[in-house]
């Protein structure tokens, strides 16, 4: 859909996502501004409803000249109870908040307005907890993604702060407003106050919070906050307290979890980028000389900041595979019927994708490493959350010497050295400009492993003027699109912001083309979905200066020839006018 002057006043989609039923009519508000555009054009492109209904209006205009592709979206259903605030709202208060220390409820949680769909604009809310005297409240911001407009929160116009106490004139002890993950504040009393505050510039998705009311005789349990966030606590020595219950000191933590298998919990190992950024995992007590354990079900969870990825690459695997399974690698049912095998998730854990959305990353990994191509061997998330699966039977007889081993790192800027990243660190967009570098390379993320589900990547180039272009030339390209309207995943490029209607899509195996810039701007863009990964794309960028635009002779040489046939043309001229006045006066 085009971008219009007079701003999605032709085509767009308007979205009705406040309805109890289904049903509107001419009376009845959009929820938000009309869509228009193209993706990378469009800030936000997951919504949520605020209740069991959603509408989605399409709308064209006879008066539009270029016919466009129009959308396409996926859609599913979620549990609303999921978020939901689990204290009581004030009477008469639009988004104030109590939360109280039961016998039978000790835990909840609570959001920021309208989550996960991104909070309203000038947004003032106030969320009080209190627990009882004996006990001090444990909160956990799970996740916190805030428009950041400033370095120092205290200077922040969409802010989240807690307070020590049952007020907001007590000591504010924590300030968010970034993108932060699994956060940990503690009260010194009995009570808290979080107030969450926006102005109406640029809205975010906000916040998810779980709280906790604990006993303060005794330390905060690790294995209930495992339970709880699925992360680690900092382990601490417990604080002497005494029976008056005396106040313990703020703690703002950061959850670490531990690359060790958790208690109560079997074989789950945690690696958190709080604590090593980059490191090596391996299956339960590896020696590629001697035999893997038998009937283990393992889990090896990677939790990362907001704005990380996590990047796998496997450097060792040697399982049992049974001779009566399909016996060619690149069939997509080569590990299917095998007891023993490595799968890779999105999000935490296989085991919860009742509740989860859950993607799996690549294909299920068996065998030997060198049964499959390296691109499934070199893995990236499209998240900051990873979980690997890895699951051995009981047949003892047939275990060969090995099990697995691999490498993990977590990656800021989606990896990529060239060029500057722009807007938000978590997004993949890139400037690349000739007052830097003249030429380079691009790919698309993790080449040349497999790249990320429901990723969009932008690469924009600049010349240092109008007198250059630039060429992309691409060296390798593997990208899951079908049809002429590439369906699925797709490069497109594009002299303007917006779409470029005389330029293809790409996708497929086949090689495009070097493509020339009309002018000193130009832009590259990656779009995948959620189903089928590959290796991506490789390119070559080169600014160049326009034809005609060297040292001058050209150009030189174009006017001295204009000039030569206009002096020509003229003396031609000049003689018919003078014999056509020699005739004119003989005759008359």
């Amino acid at each position: 859909m085009p971008l219009t002057p007079l701003n999605c006043s032709l085509d767009y989609i308007r979205m009705f996502m406040d309805l109890e039923r289904l049903g509107i009519n001419e009376f009845t508000l959009p929820s938000y501004r009309p869509l228009c555009g193209n993706l990378t054009t469009i800030k936000q492109h997951t919504y949520f409803s605020s209740n069991r209904a959603m509408v989605l209006e399409f709308h064209t205009s006879s008066r539009g000249t270029i016919k466009n592709k129009g959308f396409r979206g996926t859609f599913t259903f979620h549990d609303k109870g999921k978020y939901q605030n689990t204290g009581n709202r004030v009477k008469d208060q639009i988004c104030q908040w109590n939360f109280e220390s039961r016998q039978y409820r000790k835990t909840g949680q609570f959001f920021s307005p309208l989550y996960p769909q991104h909070y309203p604009a000038s947004s003032n809310c106030i969320y009080t907890l209190r627990s009882q005297p004996h006990e001090h409240v444990v909160l956990t911001f799970t996740i916190v993604n805030m428009f950041k407009d400033t370095e120092m929160c205290e200077y922040s116009r969409d802010v989240i702060k807690v307070y020590d106490g049952a007020s907001t004139k007590n000591k504010i002890i924590a300030q968010l407003c970034k993108i932060e993950n699994n956060l940990l504040i503690e009260s010194t009393g009995s009570d808290m106050t979080v107030t969450f505050e926006s102005d109406s510039r640029e809205e975010r998705q906000g916040f998810a919070a779980r709280y906790s009311f604990v006993e303060r005789e005794t330390t905060t349990s690790t294995d209930t906050l495992i339970s709880s966030t699925l992360s680690v606590a900092v382990k601490t020595d417990p604080v002497p307290l005494s029976t008056t219950w005396a106040p313990v000191p703020p703690r703002v933590i950061p959850l670490l979890p531990y690359p060790t298998e958790t208690e109560g919990e079997g074989c789950v190992y945690k690696y958190s980028s709080w604590k090593d950024r980059q490191g090596n995992f391996r299956s339960p007590n590896f020696d590629y000389k001697k035999p893997y354990m038998t009937n283990v079900d393992c889990q090896y969870i990677f939790l990362g900041q907001q704005e990380d990825k996590i990047q796998i690459t496997f450097t060792f695997i040697k399982l049992y595979r049974s001779s009566v399974a399909n016996n060619d690698p690149r069939d997509s049912s080569y590990c299917s019927n095998v007891g023993d095998y490595i799968e890779v998730y999105e999000n935490f854990t296989r085991r919860q994708s009742s509740t989860i959305e859950v993607h799996k990353v690549g294909r299920r990994l068996c065998d030997k490493l060198d049964a499959f191509e390296s691109k499934f061997l070199k893995l990236m998330s499209s998240g900051n959350k990873l979980t690997i699966h890895f699951k051995t039977d009981g047949r003892i007889n047939k275990k060969e010497n090995g099990g697995f081993q691999a490498k993990y790192q977590f990656i800021k800027g989606y990896g990529f050295q060239n060029g500057r990243q722009k807007g938000n660190i978590s997004e993949c967009k890139f400037e690349i400009n000739a007052t830097n570098t003249q030429e380079g390379f691009i790919t698309s993320p993790n080449y040349p492993g497999l790249y990320p589900k429901q990723t969009v990547c932008d690469f924009e180039f600049y010349g240092i003027s109008k007198k250059q272009t630039v060429k992309i030339q691409f060296l390798n390209f593997s990208v899951v699109g079908y049809g002429p309207e590439c369906l699925g995943d797709f490069v497109e490029v594009s002299n303007y912001k917006q779409l470029d209607k005389k330029l293809p899509l790409y996708c497929g195996k086949v090689v495009p083309k070097p493509i020339q810039s009309e002018s000193l701007y130009f832009r590259v863009s990656f779009s995948s979905n959620d189903k089928i990964e590959d290796i991506g794309f490789k390119a070559k960028y080169t600014f160049s200066k326009l034809p005609g635009i060297g040292n001058g002779t050209e150009v030189a040489q174009s006017t001295n020839r204009a000039t030569s046939k206009y002096n020509t043309y003229m003396n031609m001229y000049s003689a018919l006018l003078l014999s056509f006045c020699q005739i004119y006066t003989q005759f008359y």
